[in-house]
């Protein structure tokens, strides 16, 4: 919530925040809590930094292996 007060919204760090907050939900075992944060933090980062970026990769792998373990 801070970063999105100083940086906006759809700024990366926002992005890769959230990323690691829905890793650490999917830790805990919290996957409705994890999902959207993943797909938020992707939908912001392809749209700031562009889909092949390294953080967007990063983030669309972790999306990806989420879920593989959860279908």
């Amino acid at each position: 919530e801070i970063f999105e007060k100083v940086l906006g919204p759809e700024h990366p760090s926002v992005a890769k925040s959230l990323n690691n907050l829905a890793v650490l939900f999917k830790s805990q075992g919290k996957y409705a809590e994890a999902e959207p944060l993943y797909r938020r933090s992707l939908e912001i980062s392809e749209k700031t930094l562009g889909p092949d970026h390294h953080t967007s990769q990063k983030i669309k792998e972790n999306l990806d292996s989420f879920n593989d373990k959860n279908q």
